[in-house]
């Protein structure tokens, strides 16, 4: 006579991460990737930039462990603009780079006037262009 195998406790399931509650992208933790940086859209300034990759790879390296949500919640530092609103030479970039086919883009303030923009694609930064002097979609002056 044969044995059984009995099992008095079932097995512990998988350890799963917990789903984010909310709207779906939003409560994720962003991540970067530079597959669509365009280093040759040239700038009408032409100045040298100043600002280091370490300072802009810290600056994102500090969004990590925020969701988008919560790097939203700053709008007014880092935000959407649609690509409708930016200037003609970034728009005209879009489609020799075959991104035209983006209603906004996201950018992150660096510093002053120094802004990374990009597509976000899920919750993915799909980085495209470093602006150093706040061209391609420069800001009304305040105050006159």
């Amino acid at each position: 006579m044969k044995k059984k195998l009995q099992i008095k406790n079932e097995p512990h399931p998988v350890k799963r991460l917990p789903i984010p509650k909310g709207n779906g992208f939003d409560q994720q933790r962003p991540s970067w990737s530079f597959r669509y940086f365009d280093h040759e859209l040239e700038l009408a300034s032409g100045k040298a930039d100043k600002t280091s990759f370490f300072e802009i790879a810290m600056h994102l390296k500090s969004y990590e462990m925020m969701t988008w949500a919560q790097i939203r919640d700053n709008h007014k530092r880092d935000h959407s603009i649609l690509c409708e609103d930016i200037e003609k030479f970034a728009r005209d970039r879009l489609e020799v780079i075959i991104r035209d086919d983006i209603d906004e883009l996201f950018r992150f303030r660096i510093n002053g006037p120094g802004r990374l923009w990009g597509i976000k694609e899920g919750s993915t930064f799909q980085v495209l262009w470093w602006d150093p002097e706040h061209e391609i979609c420069p800001s009304a002056i305040r105050n006159t």
